[in-house]
């Protein structure tokens, strides 16, 4: 049976896509100590691999500039460079993990409704949006989009926020709220927690990269979020965790963002499956868990 790699395995997306993987068939993990250049064509044919999942990535940023030259750079966009080099000529699926952080600021005041638990959008981002990177590592992720359809067996996923069901040192912010919510501290939300966003659960991104491959949707960009059903504001999501919480607001200019994911539900090929409100005390328990542990 071919495997799945995943490059950037130990990272916190990479981590929830590994387990996913391990629990359908043979995946393979290749992290920072393995090192992507390391990789190399006979290698590949060694592990038996038909797909790679590319989520090795810099998150920096710290500055509007594509800096050249930086840990950002090199793992972003020349890795991405270097994958496409060792797969020319496979059979290999390549997966590009990317982020909404091309499109840039989408929202405005006039594109939200405002309501008192939250803004609510008055459209979803389309995956054909004109980009507009505004950090060293969005601009270093659009590369790395462009690098990636270079390759005819490799389709690109834009995550918007995507959550895993275990802590990590990286952790987003939905899992960072549960941490801080069931200490009893105070949570400080930037415009009072109305921005809104779209969960998306690691495993149902584990099933829209399935289908991809088993269908051979190849030469794509597409956006992937949690979909209507699960749309929130950052203040609705606190409430879930727990009613009572405790949390100061702080300025904040962020309306929102959340994707319309119709390239991927495109032919009925996906939809998201897991409902972050009803999954909720079960990533709670989970959670929890680990802090007791610690």
């Amino acid at each position: 049976m071919k495997k799945v790699l995943v490059l950037g395995y130990k990272g916190f997306i990479g981590s929830g896509l590994y387990e996913f993987f391990e629990s359908r068939g043979p995946v393979v993990g290749w992290g920072r100590e393995e090192n992507i250049f390391n990789l190399d064509p006979e290698k590949l044919q060694e592990l038996e691999v038909d797909l790679v999942v590319n989520c090795a990535v810099e998150t920096d940023r710290s500055t509007p500039y594509f800096i050249p030259g930086s840990r950002t750079d090199e793992i972003n966009v020349q890795g991405a460079r270097y994958l496409a080099k060792i797969l020319k000529g496979s059979n290999i699926g390549w997966i590009q993990i990317s982020t909404k952080d091309v499109f840039g600021p989408v929202y405005r005041v006039g594109d939200v409704t405002d309501r008192e638990t939250g803004y609510y959008p008055k459209f979803l981002v389309d995956d054909v949006r004109p980009y507009e990177p505004q950090t060293n590592y969005a601009k270093s992720k659009l590369m790395s989009e462009f690098i990636a359809e270079s390759y005819s067996k490799s389709t690109v996923i834009r995550l918007s926020s995507c959550y895993i069901a275990h802590g990590h040192k990286r952790a987003n912010w939905i899992v960072n709220m549960i941490r801080q919510i069931s200490k009893g501290e105070v949570i400080h939300l930037s415009n009072g927690g109305k921005q809104f966003r779209d969960p998306l659960y690691v495993d149902d991104l584990g099933r829209l990269i399935e289908s991809v491959r088993d269908n051979k949707r190849w030469g794509l960009k597409m956006n992937a979020g949690g979909g209507p059903d699960n749309v929130f504001s950052i203040l609705e999501v606190a409430l879930m965790i727990d009613p009572r919480v405790k949390y100061k607001k702080v300025p904040g200019d962020d309306y929102g963002f959340a994707f319309n994911n119709r390239l991927a539900t495109e032919g009925n090929a996906w939809r998201p499956t897991v409902k972050l409100q009803e999954y909720m005390p079960e990533l709670i328990r989970r959670i929890k868990s680990e802090l007791e542990r610690v």
